[in-house]
């Protein structure tokens, strides 16, 4: 749906006022992605600092979660255009290395998981019809954005622990898993609403893992390659503020 003249001054009134508690917030903040960093010259752009980055990807051999530790997406987005509604989104997901529970040989274990993404993403933002958009159809007056954000990220291995013993380990993904974020999402209710945010779920690939050279590296690149490598995984993804 096209934008009316009435609701694209409405929204660029709403923009305006959000960018300026972003920019007021980044300021303040030790953001490592800004408007102001980057140089953006956009007629709108948003901070998105310290944002919550919530979701897991699922190892589908033992449906095991990953779930994000205490993430959190930095980035910014520059709105280029209000009708369409097109713009470019720029970010950084971290989190903290944390314990899941497996079963390796039969036994109850703990391994120790990182995540890294690779880089700083950089996506699209686009508006599409409502119709054909079930998400979107949900409110049909709303206006309806595609928000797409191609993403990799390496999952490292620290640690095992098990029957008490615990064995360090330096053991990564052979290659970044590959995150193809895009979803439709309605502008209003879900992606200019900060504390609904935006969501993505999808399947990827979970490559064999590498170990640094050590007196364990065949063995261990051989445990969690049978144990976590193979296709079709869901992940999920949800970002907001919190």
């Amino acid at each position: 749906m096209s934008l009316k003249a009435s609701s694209i001054r409405m929204l660029g009134t709403t923009l305006a006022a959000m960018g300026a508690m972003a920019v007021a917030t980044a300021s303040a903040s030790a953001a490592p992605l800004t408007c102001e960093e980057a140089g953006s010259t956009a007629p709108l752009c948003l901070n998105f600092v310290q944002f919550e980055a919530s979701g897991s990807l699922i190892d589908k051999k033992l449906n095991e979660p990953i779930p994000l530790n205490e993430g959190r997406f930095n980035g910014y987005l520059e709105l280029v255009s209000l009708a369409p509604i097109t713009g470019f989104v720029h970010g950084l997901v971290t989190s903290q290395p944390q314990e899941i529970p497996t079963r390796l040989f039969g036994h109850n274990a703990k391994l120790t998981v990182t995540f890294e993404q690779v880089g700083i993403t950089s996506g699209t933002l686009n508006q599409i019809p409502v119709e054909g958009s079930p998400n979107c159809e949900r409110i049909p007056t709303e206006v309806c954005v595609n928000l797409s954000v191609p993403t990799e990220a390496n999952i490292g291995f620290t640690s095992l622990t098990s029957s008490g013993t615990n064995f360090s380990m330096n053991c990564k993904t052979s290659k970044p898993i590959s995150f193809p974020l895009s979803e439709n999402l309605m502008l209003n209710e879900e992606l200019l609403n900060f504390a609904v945010g935006s969501h993505f779920v999808g399947t990827t690939d979970f490559p064999p893992v590498t170990c640094a050279k050590e007196p364990r590296q065949n063995k261990n690149e051989r445990l969690l390659t049978e144990t976590f490598s193979g296709p079709d995984n869901p992940y999920s993804l949800f970002i907001r503020r919190t």
